[in-house]
């Protein structure tokens, strides 16, 4: 049996006498990912921040279970003067972590969100987008049992957002992950939970099992192979190295294809039902 690592009991929250979050009983479990949706002004961020423990309830209660919780909010402070280096050793530094292990770490993570010429430049310098690679590089240098980011798709470039689809399989194990998003396919890819917010209140949380699809990294030496193929989604990474999406039963079939068509595979990752 799984362990809640939040759990909201009838918990509301009234901020300066508007009521935002009105009874919401919810449970996020270990190994757990959930997106949690709804329009504008539904109260997706106020119940992130109230699972975060930066809001408390302003009645019912919130149990939470780790001290280790990561955030990411959807707006960076834009006038932090700290190179992303600093900020990010700093940050680390506040979560237990050594120097050593993090300088090795900031490399990783920012070879793979695209964002290593950005290292040495002071944040309030930065676009938003690359201030929102900042902060999910942040919460994950902490090694958090519980991962919470609003909106964390926002100001991303198209290959920052493939490279965070690719990366979340690998942090499945037991850490909890919730997240805001507008975006659906983000909401059927990343998520195995859909929590619907509706003038602050949850009226729909379902299980999305979606099937199982492979993502196929490969060198295609002319982008006319992949438009002679019949219903493939790609998307172009670098000059000729693409991510190509194909359900799990039919991709034998194009990884065959690409093969006979003088295609290097890189790299084939699984997702889909609980990912």
């Amino acid at each position: 049996m799984n362990k809640h690592m939040i759990e909201l009991i009838e918990a509301e929250k009234n901020i300066k006498g508007k009521m935002i979050l009105t009874n919401i009983n919810l449970k996020l479990d270990e190994g757990e990912r959930a997106a949690i949706i709804g329009h504008n002004g539904s109260g997706k961020s106020t119940l992130l921040k109230l699972m975060a423990g930066f809001f408390e309830p302003t009645a019912g209660s919130v149990k939470r279970r780790t001290k280790k919780i990561g955030f990411v909010p959807e707006h960076f402070p834009d006038q932090n003067r700290f190179r992303m280096r600093e900020f990010l050793l700093s940050a680390g530094r506040m979560g237990g972590r050594t120097k050593s292990e993090l300088e090795e770490e900031i490399e990783y993570y920012a070879e793979l969100f695209n964002a290593e010429g950005f290292l040495e430049t002071p944040l309030k310098n930065c676009s938003k987008g690359t201030m929102q690679k900042a902060g999910i590089i942040q919460a994950l240098l902490l090694q958090p049992d519980v991962l919470l980011l609003d909106e964390p798709l926002t100001g991303l470039d198209e290959e920052a957002q493939q490279a965070f689809l690719r990366y979340l399989p690998g942090l499945k194990g037991k850490m909890a992950i919730a997240f805001t998003a507008h975006e659906n396919f983000l909401v059927r890819e990343a998520a195995d939970r859909v929590i619907e917010l509706e003038n602050g209140s949850v009226v729909s949380d379902v299980n999305n099992v979606a099937e199982a699809v492979k993502y196929i990294k490969a060198l295609v030496p002319h982008i006319s192979i992949l438009k002679e193929l019949p219903a493939v989604q790609y998307s172009q990474l670098d000059h000729n190295l693409f991510i190509i999406k194909e359900a799990a039963s039919a991709s034998d079939v194009l990884l065959k294809s690409l093969l006979d068509s003088g295609c290097s595979i890189v790299e084939v990752i699984e997702r889909g039902g609980a990912l």
